[in-house]
């Protein structure tokens, strides 16, 4: 799922550009581009449209976080982007499950390995969002 909102974050940002380029480049080059955000935006709403039917078994999957294996929980954590890879790798190294993300704190995420303050603080707001989700 987390893929999904990448590549529609970055089709939103392509979008974005090619919009501010069309009011710096020449005429003859304003049409390609305007071509180009049509497409782009034609992909960013067939995403947008994707993201939305998963979203029902998001939903159910979501409910039953404290039953997740390890496996699962990686996937989650892993599932925010790149960013997160790294702490997916400890969370398997250390056999995170689901039940355990309620226990998450600072301490126990810098016990794990994960040094950086702000990492730690980005992952435990996904935690709580997740879990007041459930």
């Amino acid at each position: 799922m987390g893929a999904v909102f990448a590549v529609i974050g970055a089709a939103q940002a392509v979008t974005a550009v090619s919009h501010g380029v069309l009011a710096v480049k020449s005429f003859d080059q304003c049409d390609k581009f305007k071509k180009l955000a049509a497409k782009i935006e034609v992909v960013v709403q067939k995403l947008s449209e994707i993201k939305n039917s998963l979203e029902p078994y998001e939903n159910a999957y979501m409910q039953q976080v404290h039953m997740w294996d390890v496996q699962q929980t990686v996937a989650w954590v892993k599932g925010k982007g790149a960013y997160y890879n790294g702490i997916g790798i400890l969370f398997e190294q250390h056999n995170i499950k689901g039940d355990d993300l309620a226990d998450m704190d600072h301490d126990t995420l810098k016990e794990l390995g994960v040094s950086s303050n702000l990492k730690r603080k980005r992952l435990l707001r996904k935690i709580r969002k997740l879990l007041a989700n459930n």
